[in-house]
């Protein structure tokens, strides 16, 4: 019978690089996901502060570093925020483009 001592360990070097990947994949996604209920929780509160005092909304935008356009429709005033995320995991650009961009839209009625 052969000595196998060493088989282990060959086989653990070369799954090592694979579950990297996937490890910084979950993380680029958590990452977004975690930004994405960061800015919606941004642009409610911008809502919020739009109905009170608009003056006040460029510099909670400032503040939180998001980009924030304004639409009239009709009765209606669309608020989108945007925010990019970058993508850490070099073969994620595949999946996501690089850096990736979160849009969150939000109506007000005047």
């Amino acid at each position: 019978m052969k000595d196998k001592k060493g088989q282990a360990l060959i086989e653990f070097i070369l799954i090592i690089p694979f579950l990297t990947i996937i490890f910084l994949i979950i993380f680029d996604i958590s990452n977004v996901l975690f930004n994405k209920y960061v800015l919606q929780n941004n642009i409610d509160d911008i809502v919020v502060i739009y109905k009170e005092d608009k003056n006040k909304v460029s510099n909670y935008v400032k503040s939180n570093d998001i980009e924030v356009e304004f639409y009239k429709e009709d009765e209606f005033i669309k608020v989108v925020g945007h925010k990019d995320v970058k993508i850490i995991t070099p073969l994620a650009d595949s999946l996501f483009p690089n850096p990736y961009t979160i849009t969150i839209e939000r109506y007000i009625y005047e």
